[in-house]
Parts: structure tokens; sequence; C-alpha cells
């Protein structure tokens, strides 16, 4: 039937989740980067929204669109020494709205957080010990301020002409570079519309590509007005000096998408009869119908020029006003010329579900298939980012991201507070933050003989309790280097630890089945006029040998 690519509707397009994905992750950003609230416990929670994704679901019921959106979160709650990375699980439905900018209305995909909306709300990604702290908190937090920012733009808009908009939405559907595809149906006869299709065949679609379908006879409906309007359609006819005595056009597609019009007819010249052909495509540029002639043949044994027949005469304009034709005839003609998707005129933040109607149009055997690129706008935000402290994992001291020696850090650490940074084990820089520095630190030194041509592992861990500044000290495992310490003279290969806390550590050295380890007490070494002072403690093992002992040793800073 001539509106099968429409299922019988008198418009429709598809983008792909994808698309909608680039659309919804902006608009929210834009709208809600982050959030500073004060938590049911009295702590204050700030938190940065990172990403904003969604997929489709299976359909439980016909009309009814659910999606799964994940929204990626950094949070810091005071009184916490750490910040915490996860997601905000949402399953909700794809819905649409009437917004209106400028005098004009359109019709929007959203996406609505508000309670009756919702059918899940999770925050995954937290350690079972964070959960009880942070969980309870974000949700609290979170939920309400959703609530109150909802709805969030999802797609492009469509300008809202007296037309009924119908969505659905197709999480299997497959368009190349994934699967998902939101049909849009307008509907704008009376009486009731057809029934929404369970299932759909996506039409070249990319990640930053709709396309707006136009049945067949529809488009046959504009070509035959345009040729009646521009004299062509009671034969014969003068056109540039040639009389145009028959003329006639048929579809010709491939099956894939691209295709053309290829058009016949005879001419009488005042040199003899002609019969000509030729083969014509449709493309938009920027919402502008355009004509692209593929090729032209004639039969005449003498020259013919068919410029004006084809490049810029009736003929090219009556294609010219083709797809204008058939879309104005939806809503009354309000669609403009080729404004089936919103351009410049939407509000914020749905600006950033604008669309560029631009290339090729698609000619399928049920009708036409308009392209339209996603138009790219940049996220600006006010919203402060998170501030982190650098630390320097080679001499374990951390600094202020504007501190003279913090810049020169090429790959730091990353401490969202001081307290965090105590915990691991670093010290605060004598200058940038001095409140936090401790003079005295440790150094272990392990000397593994018969290690000098193999590279045994050697690690360490604090097992003493140590406070510095009100912080329990739970420094990681230290792993110590013994990549240069290789001693040709004595067979043995001397391993290095960084900066460490003084207390008890106990060292582990292990080599393919053999492991040997001992509990020893690290000294204390300060720097004063440029000479280190204190002790460093030496711990001696050798490969294959369940002997271990240790002993102070002046430090190797």
């Amino acid at each position: 039937m001539p509106t099968e690519l429409t299922d019988g509707f008198s418009l429709a397009a598809q983008v792909p989740a994808a698309l909608l994905r680039k659309v919804f992750s902006p608009s929210f950003l834009q709208a809600l980067p982050g959030l500073n609230r004060t938590a049911p416990s009295g702590k204050q929670l700030t938190l940065w929204f990172t990403a904003a994704d969604l997929a489709f679901l299976p359909k439980p019921l016909p009309f009814v669109n659910p999606i799964e959106v994940d929204l990626s979160f950094t949070a810091r709650l005071s009184g916490e020494y750490d910040e915490v990375r996860g997601i905000i699980r949402i399953r909700t439905a794809v819905t649409q709205m009437r917004v209106g900018s400028g005098g004009d209305a359109f019709i929007a995909p959203v996406i609505d957080f508000r309670p009756g909306a919702v059918d899940s709300f999770e925050v995954s990604g937290l350690t079972p010990a964070q959960e009880p702290i942070w969980g309870p908190e974000i949700t609290s937090a979170v939920k309400p301020t959703l609530a109150s920012m909802s709805p969030f733009t999802a797609g492009p808009l469509f300008p809202d002409r007296n037309a009924r908009f119908f969505l659905n939405t197709h999480p299997d559907a497959s368009y190349g570079p994934g699967n998902g595809v939101l049909s849009v149906y307008i509907w704008t006869a009376g009486g009731d519309p057809p029934p929404i299709p369970p299932v759909i065949v996506p039409r070249r679609l990319s990640a930053d590509r709709a396309v707006a379908l136009v049945p067949r006879d529809r488009v046959e409906q504009a070509i035959d007005a345009g040729l009646q309007a521009n004299g062509l359609k009671n034969l014969p006819k003068e056109v540039g000096g040639t009389t145009l005595t028959s003329f006639s056009f048929a579809w010709r597609d491939f099956g894939v998408g691209a295709g053309h019009f290829y058009f016949s007819g005879t001419a009488d010249h005042t040199l003899g009869s002609v019969r000509f052909e030729a083969w014509v495509q449709l493309y938009v540029e920027h919402g502008q119908a355009k004509v692209n002639v593929l090729r032209t043949r004639h039969d005449a044994g003498f020259f013919i020029d068919l410029a004006d027949l084809f490049t810029a005469g009736a003929i090219t304009r009556t294609l010219e006003e083709v797809l204008p034709r058939a879309v104005r005839g939806i809503g009354g003609g309000a669609f403009g010329d080729l404004g089936l998707f919103a351009t410049d005129a939407v509000p914020e933040p749905q600006a950033f579900a604008t669309m560029d109607v631009d290339g090729n149009v698609d000619v399928w055997p049920g009708g036409l298939g308009i392209p339209a690129r996603l138009v790219a706008r940049p996220v600006t935000s006010t919203f402060p980012p998170p501030v982190y402290l650098w630390g320097h994992v080679g001499n374990r001291e951390f600094h202020t991201g504007t501190c003279e020696y913090g810049r020169r850090i090429k790959n730091p650490a990353r401490f969202p507070t001081w307290m965090r940074a105590v915990e691991l084990g670093y010290n605060g820089c004598l200058y940038c933050q001095s409140e936090y520095d401790v003079a005295a630190v440790g150094q272990l030194l392990v000397d593994v003989a018969g290690a000098v041509s193999s590279m045994p592992e050697v690690t360490a861990r604090l097992v003493s309790e140590v406070r510095r500044f009100g912080v329990i000290v739970r420094p990681p495992v230290e792993r110590l280097d013994g990549r240069f310490g290789r001693q040709e003279s004595t067979g043995s290969r001397v391993y290095r630890s960084a900066p460490l806390v003084p207390g008890t550590w106990e060292v582990i050295v292990t080599h393919q089945d053999w492991t040997v380890s001992m509990t020893v007490e690290v000294g204390r070494a300060w720097r004063s006029e440029g000479t280190w002072h204190g002790t460093a403690t030496m711990v001696r093992a050798e490969v294959g040998s369940p002997e271990v002992g240790s002993e102070t040793v002046p430090p190797r800073m």
C-alpha cells in the first residue's frame, strides 16, 4: 500500500537510541550538573553528575515505552574522608510533552523522574562498607531533586501543528552501530489513527542521524500538484524553446534506501522529435530541497540542451517543491519548508535536541526518507567542579593544585580531602599544607641475597595503629622497588621503599614457591640543613633460606 513506509500514518520519524543518548546526556548535564544538599543525617552532600546514559527495555504494555537511565556520579559527604563514585540507575519511560518558545510549540520526547513515573531507583557501584552510609544519603537528596526538575529532553523536537504524536520504542531494532529505535508517528487526519506497529524496519540510521519518513501517496500528490502548478499536466507545453509533448516519472529504488526518480518523455524541436531520459536525485541542504541531475540522455542526432528541463527549469522547480508540498499538507501547511525537526527556535535545555535536515533523500518503494543530523552544542556549567589535593607517589607528599610544587607533578594521586591523604600515609607539603606536615618519615630497605639475576617480590604493610591529626593511618600495601638495586659485587638486590609512616611493618619476600616474612620497626629520619638524620630499617634475606634478619642503617633518601 502507498503508506506502508509510515505504517499508514501521515508522517513518521525514526530516531536511534544512540541519538537519544546524545541529546539526553548534555541536556541533563546542562540542567543538573551537580547538587549541594543537606542530607537527613545533617551532613552536607555534594554530588557531581559525570555522565547520563539510557537504554530501551522490553515493552510490558503496548503503550508504555520503558527505559533504563544510568546517571554516573561522584559524591562527597562532610565528615567522610573519601569520595565515592557510582551509578544511579532508574527505570522509567520515554513520554512526550508540549513545550513553547517564541510563540512556537514543539513536541518533545522526554524522560520523567517524578514519583509516579519511576519504576525503580537504586544506587549501585558502592562497596558493602559504603552502602549503609552513602546509599540512603544519596537517594534522599537526589530523588526529590530529579523530581522537581523533571522532565528532561531525550530526543529531537518536532513542530506541533495540530497533529497527534505517538511514541513507540523498539529495543531490539538494529540500525548498524547499535540497537534500539524510537519511532514517532504523526497523525493529522480525523478519526482514529492506525494501530502502532510492534515491529519496524530501521531506515538508514546512524548514531547521529534520524530520518523522517514521507509516504509515497503524499509524495505523488505533491509531484502531481507541482506538475499542475508549472503547467506540465496539460501537454504540449513549450519549455525553453522546446515543446514538451509527453512526460512521465517512475520511482527507482534498490531496496537499501538509496535511489532516485526516473523521468522520460518526448519533445518537439525545430530540428525534429526527441525522446529524452533523466535520472534525478533529491537532497536537502540545511532544510531546503534541492535537485541533483545524475544523468540525462536523448536520441536526437543533433545537439539539444536539456538544462531548461532538468537543471533550472520547470521540472526542477517541480521536484524542489515536492518535499515542502508533501510535508506542508500535514497540519494545515504550518510545518514550513522541511521543519520536520526543530532547528534553532527551541528553549533551553531542549536546544540540545536541534537537528540539521541535510543530506541525500532516500527513495523506497513506499516513500521517501528525509535525513537529519544532530547539531552538537557545548555544555556549559556554573556548578563548581570538584577540587582535589595532589599527591606525589614518589615522595608521598600532598599539595594543593595551585602549589608551586604540586603543579610539577606529572601523574598525581588525587585526594578529595586532607584526611584521605593522611589516611593513605601521605605527608603535607611544608609550604601549602604545613598544618599537616610531619618532619619524620620512615624508610625500609630490603637486601635479598641470591637475587641478582631474578626479581623477587617484596611487600610491606603497616600493622601498628598510627594516628596523625586524629586520623588513623591505613596506607595500602607497599611494593618495594628493586629495579635499580642490583649489586653485582655482593650477588644481592636491594629494594627501597618510598617514604613511609614510622611504625611496625610486616615485610614479606616471595620468589616462586619461597616466602619469608618479618615484622620490624621502621625508624624515623628527618632532613635538617640539607642533611638526612635518623635511621632507616634494613631487612636481610636470602633466596631459598628461611633465615631473615634486620638492623638499623643510615637513611638513603
